[in-house]
């Protein structure tokens, strides 16, 4: 049975220990520990969960298989090239890095070594993702997709684009292979001295657009995701699970246990996709390909093409606004 740890449990990485726990008691792995460098908060993990505690990183490399790690941003390449160098398999939180060459550097390290190395974008286990890409994306002209959130208490250590909006770059650059052609963006500061709230636009070879607009400053949270295509138009809602189809009278469809509501000039299919956790159907991918029972959804290669993307975005908001721009694109 794979053998797994979690390093780092803040407040992603409790999740992360949530859900290995579960996982263990229905005998998908075998949970070996955690780490952090926190030793009060892996003591109160470590006690509320049940786990063991390590007393270093190396001390708990040496015991696993593979492990997830969500540790502060500017921590991703040291933690991450440590783990790999040490022939453990990984799945590292997003974003990946906060510069691409060391991004690259660690595909490389995972390529030669022969090792699993998966980036945490859990939307793409999001279960309307799943159903949107298995029946309904079709020759699209435009997307526009909402990711608004409250401020929270959580620490912030890069801006809402790295953060939010990389979510949907993954998304849009995963389900859409086409070749981006522009980039136009703007972000603003309002709690951090990073991006708390950004636009921007991609424009891609075959004329396709995609419109991004996050904000971490909101006092509703908002997750939509709209696509306008030849034939229809959808809808979608990450927090409610619910696709929208809007359609013409003159379209063809079948129903099949999905509710249909008519309007002038047309009707509205509606689905709504059972409720399943992303993050439990993440991690639990992540260990299939680790024993070999799953072939990896996501190339590392793409993994790149979105990190290389959102900075560039971040970059040409920092050309016209007060953002800093720390990265290597």
């Amino acid at each position: 049975m794979v053998q797994i740890g979690v390093v780092g449990v803040g407040h992603m990485g409790e999740y992360h220990v949530n859900v290995i726990k579960m996982l263990e008691s229905n005998g998908f792995v075998k949970f070996t520990g955690i780490y952090d460098i926190n030793e009060s908060r892996m003591k109160y993990v470590s006690e509320k969960y049940n786990v063991p505690a390590f007393d270093s990183l190396n001390s708990l490399l040496k015991k696993v298989d593979c492990v997830t790690c969500a540790v502060n941003t500017d921590q991703h390449y040291l933690v991450a090239k440590e783990v790999l160098n040490a022939n453990v398999h990984l799945l590292i939180e997003k974003p990946f890095t906060l510069l691409y060459r060391e991004a690259e550097e660690l595909v490389e390290i995972a390529s030669k070594k022969k090792l699993m190395l998966q980036v945490g974008h859990v939307e793409r286990f999001n279960g309307v993702i799943q159903e949107l890409k298995k029946k309904y994306l079709k020759k699209t002209v435009y997307i526009e997709a909402v990711r608004m959130n409250p401020f929270g208490k959580k620490t912030r250590d890069t801006g809402v684009i790295l953060d939010l909006m990389v979510h949907d770059i993954d998304i849009v650059l995963n389900y859409f292979e086409e070749e981006i052609s522009d980039i136009s963006s703007y972000a603003k500061k309002i709690y951090t001295d990073f991006d708390d709230f950004a636009i921007a636009n991609i424009l891609f070879s075959s004329g396709l657009v995609a419109s991004f607009k996050c904000s971490r400053a909101s006092y509703i949270k908002t997750r939509t995701l709209a696509i306008a295509q030849e034939s229809n138009y959808i809808f979608m809602n990450y927090d409610t699970k619910e696709i929208e189809v809007y359609k013409d009278t003159n379209s063809h469809f079948e129903v099949d246990q999905r509710e249909l509501i008519y309007y002038r000039g047309g009707f509205v299919e509606r689905i709504t996709v059972h409720e399943e956790n992303a993050l439990k159907d993440e991690i639990l991918h992540f260990i299939n390909t680790v024993n070999g029972r799953e072939k990896q959804n996501f190339s590392n290669e793409n993994d790149l093409l979105v990190l290389k993307t959102a900075l560039k975005i971040v970059k040409t908001a920092s050309k016209n606004c007060d953002i800093p721009y720390e990265g290597d694109i």
